[in-house]
């Protein structure tokens, strides 16, 4: 019995979480100082007598929330590029590219579907009931990976059969992420550290077994590079 594509496959994993893991504390430092900024400008506008909701904060705001995506979406497919490199025999060619672009649209995205209820909740000061709370919440993880996942799928599909199952891990690894990110905020103390763990490295667990999965059983008998 052949170990070592057990033991590239446990390499690979035991570097895609913690890779991931990377890539998702990139992306709350980047998203918190960004925030930072945007309020920074909101309080100069709200402080000099100015409309705190006119065209070019939007637009700001805006652009803030895509930068984060892009930013998302570059530590995401640097890390994942860099790993299926070794462990596959593929270059992946434009996997960076296409996460970068499909994180920024995603984000701007998600930001387009809240601004509506953003700015009704500024303007009556007031918030939704806890189901449409939950919703809203889901939205700016499920729309970013499912953009981040469909991307992907134009370079992986020539890599491997069955490519969309990828875009269906990315959609659960969110879904997966979002639904105890809640628990653990909802959650006693005794559990909290538990399910923090879990919240942290499950997308990663997710698309890292999948991506596993694709290329062990689903992998094309020649890869792109083959025919360059």
């Amino acid at each position: 019995m052949d170990i070592y594509p057990i033991l590239t496959s446990m390499r690979f994993m035991l570097l895609w979480i913690p890779g991931s893991l990377l890539a998702m504390g990139v992306t709350v430092v980047t998203a918190f100082l960004t925030l930072l900024v945007g309020a920074i400008i909101l309080g100069y506008y709200y402080l000099t007598g100015g409309n705190t909701l006119n065209p070019v904060t939007y637009t700001l705001a805006l652009g803030g929330f895509a930068f984060i995506g892009a930013v998302m979406g570059f530590m995401t497919g640097t890390v994942q590029q860099s790993l299926m490199r070794q462990k596959f025999r593929g270059v992946f060619r434009g996997w960076r590219l296409a996460s970068t672009l499909s994180g920024a649209i995603g984000l701007l995205l998600s930001a387009l579907a809240l601004g509506a209820p953003l700015k009704q909740a500024l303007a009556t000061i007031t918030l939704p009931n806890q189901g449409t709370l939950l919703v809203y919440g889901a939205v700016p993880i499920i729309i970013p990976l499912t953009c981040l996942g469909i991307a992907q799928w134009f370079i992986l599909q020539r890599y491997v059969y069955g490519a969309w199952a990828w875009i269906l891990a990315n959609v659960v690894a969110g879904l997966v992420f979002f639904a105890l990110l809640v628990a653990t905020l909802t959650g006693g103390a005794i559990v909290m550290p538990i399910l923090a763990f879990a919240v942290v490295a499950s997308p990663g667990i997710i698309t890292g077994f999948a991506m596993l999965w694709l290329f062990q059983f689903n992998a094309r008998s020649m890869f792109p590079e083959d025919f360059s």
